[in-house]
């Protein structure tokens, strides 16, 4: 019998209806998969724990979704299985980086904040993209548009800041910062590759800073980022690779990881796990 996790909040509540379509697409007359609300079923890890290897497990939804799904079941990762993946959310951007590279398993880190330990495995981020991605959530309707836009209005309006960096092999201060992020995946934001070398076959973590621009060239520079090329921009673009981070804020801001949002935050610190996930595209 296969398993579906679904979340109900997911792309504006619309995977109800996908899941309908979904279900008349991929089961035969007569067979009824399980489903699951990722969000009120407390006992997910005890389902997993016994589900038969051979039965197929369904995660239908986006990033939000994928994080809220690591996080409830991290201490049984790895599973004895692969979660096939449908993606429905309005980013997706975990789903584009395991399409454009595919892998049998990805690797999970923790960000550690005063609120306890959060963990994911597309990428974190502390200021503007927090920022945005805390507008984003509180947005009545979620779409690649509505990225876009609060995208937009932040990089007009987001006061940068002065972040103190320590990774594996160097402590640096940057002025003027406006993002710092940690990313596994390639996307974030609803497709834009933020960090095109990442892979996931590699430990360490793409680490990328923006910092020290005016706001006129940040908007320009803001345009290359969907296929990659603010890379290229060295002088306000910091690019390295780390197992480990820590970013001490001279100001309180918004952290993120994949999407889900954590305010108030002026130390936040970025580890390697043991553990790591199976995810597949459905085919």
């Amino acid at each position: 019998m296969p398993l579906i996790i679904y979340n109900p909040k997911s792309r504006n509540g619309h995977p109800q209806k996908k899941m309908k379509s979904f279900l008349k697409k991929t089961f035969k007359d007569g067979e009824t998969p399980r489903i699951i609300d990722v969000t009120k079923e407390p006992d997910l890890p005890g389902i997993l724990a016994t589900w038969p290897v051979d039965d197929p497990v369904y995660l239908l939804g986006g990033d939000g979704t994928i994080n809220h799904f690591v996080n409830q079941v991290f201490d049984q990762l790895p599973l004895p299985f692969p979660i096939i993946l449908i993606p429905l959310g309005s980013g997706n951007d975990f789903s584009r980086t395991l399409k454009r590279t595919p892998t049998d398993t990805q690797p999970v880190y923790k960000m550690t904040t005063q609120d306890g330990p959060k963990y994911f495995v597309n990428g974190m981020g502390v200021g503007i993209d927090g920022v945005i991605g805390e507008r984003v959530n509180q947005a009545l309707k979620k779409t690649r548009l509505t990225y876009f836009i609060q995208t937009i209005k932040g990089l007009l309006t987001y006061t940068p800041q002065t972040v103190t960096v320590t990774t594996d092999t160097l402590t640096r201060s940057f002025d003027k910062t406006f993002l710092v992020v940690a990313s596994s995946g390639q996307y974030f934001g609803s497709g834009m590759r933020i960090s095109p070398n990442a892979t996931w076959d590699d430990p360490g973590l793409d680490i990328i800073i923006v910092h020290a621009i005016s706001r006129i060239k940040l908007l320009a520079i803001f345009l290359s980022i969907y296929v990659g090329g603010h890379l290229r921009f060295k002088k306000h673009v910091f690019h390295t690779q780390s197992q480990s981070l820590k970013i001490k804020l001279s100001q309180s801001s918004v952290a993120q990881t994949d999407g889900e949002t954590w305010p108030n935050q002026t130390v936040v610190s970025v580890t390697m796990t043991e553990k790591k996930t199976a995810f597949r595209l459905a085919r």
